[in-house]
């Protein structure tokens, strides 16, 4: 069985039931083999969702994918002409895409998106913050600025962002609930990595930044759970993307903990976990997805 196969394994058991989970789950079960994107219907059909960092690799993967299934995409990206690209290629497909192009670190960005989505579709029902890129190095002559800089890519970013889709999506639930007493399903998805949990040598501030998102993740989903909002972090070993290529050859050769056998998957091989957790209401405030 493949290493994509088992990764899908975690995710798709909870296709096939309707069981709800409680707030600390951790979900490892083992089960059949489910692609979502297999899946008839448009799962994501009139919902509204915002990716940072798809202007490429797997977040411009999921934005494809979530518009084919029916959402309207907000593409974001600091590389302007990639985030259009993806935009453009969705329309052309017959999906429904905007892109706003910026930098996600930038003090005025978030609230900027977060704006200018409300003013494109009129609302915000998933946010999936996945913008990030690399910049290691050994921890005793790591500098202060590479340490920021990684900090503040993956884990202030998705802070600020969730902040700004605050008015959008827990406020705008409350006020559902005062008047009906339910409140639409919303989500927000936090794209990790697994040397957020175990480390990995030369990546301390990647490392560090990838846990503090899950621990953000956790407490997301604490406070906004009661809302009708979910919060979830996908935890990813090793991907063939742009970030990763420089290394790629050698950890083929000398092998990865988290990276079984001698196949790096695809982008495209791993968007189906994030439009699960984006579509799947029966996962109430699940804090976390090892993947």
């Amino acid at each position: 069985m493949s290493s994509t196969e088992l990764r899908l394994q975690v995710l798709a058991r909870h296709l096939q039931t309707d069981k709800a989970f409680s707030h600390n789950t951790l979900a490892r079960q083992s089960c059949c083999v489910t692609d979502v994107s297999q899946l008839a219907g448009p799962l994501l059909q009139g919902q509204v969702a915002v990716i940072t960092g798809s202007g490429q690799g797997l977040a411009a993967a999921a934005a494809e994918l979530f518009a084919l299934h029916g959402a309207k995409v907000v593409v974001t990206d600091i590389d302007a002409d990639k985030a259009q690209q993806v935009a453009v290629r969705i329309r052309e497909n017959g999906g429904e895409a905007h892109a706003i192009c910026g930098d996600v670190t930038t003090d005025d960005f978030p609230e900027r998106l977060a704006t200018g989505t409300v003013k494109q579709f009129g609302r915000i029902d998933i946010l999936l913050n996945s913008a990030g890129f690399h910049w290691g190095g050994m921890l005793h002559r790591l500098s202060k600025k590479r340490w920021d800089a990684l900090l503040a890519v993956h884990c202030t970013a998705a802070f600020r962002m969730i902040q700004a889709v605050a008015p959008h999506m827990r406020d705008a639930a409350k006020k559902e609930m005062q008047s009906s007493d339910r409140a639409s399903p919303r989500t927000i998805i936090n794209v990790s990595s697994t040397v957020g949990l175990h480390g990995e040598v030369g990546q301390v501030n990647y490392s560090a930044a990838k846990a503090a998102l899950i621990g953000l993740t956790k407490t997301v989903a604490k406070e906004w759970g009661p809302f009708n909002v979910r919060s979830n972090a996908i935890a990813y070993g090793w991907i063939n993307t742009r970030l990763t290529q420089v290394g790629t050859a050698l950890h083929l050769n000398n092998g990865l903990p988290d990276a079984h056998g001698t196949h790096f998957m695809d982008p495209h091989e791993l968007h189906n976990h994030a439009e699960f957790l984006a579509h799947r209401p029966q996962i109430w405030h699940q804090d976390f997805y090892g993947c």
